[in-house]
């Protein structure tokens, strides 16, 4: 999170969902923060 902040493009490619063995609901405000943060997630 501290690359976006610092003026960097970041994006996460992800092959599922973020923490797709975990709870959904983990994955979904992972990558809803990362967002917020700038950083573009491509599932």
């Amino acid at each position: 999170q501290a690359l976006p902040r610092l003026g960097s493009q970041v994006t996460i490619l992800a092959r599922n969902t973020l923490f797709f063995r975990d709870d959904p609901a983990i994955g979904e405000a992972v990558t809803a923060a990362f967002r917020a943060e700038g950083i573009e997630v491509l599932e």
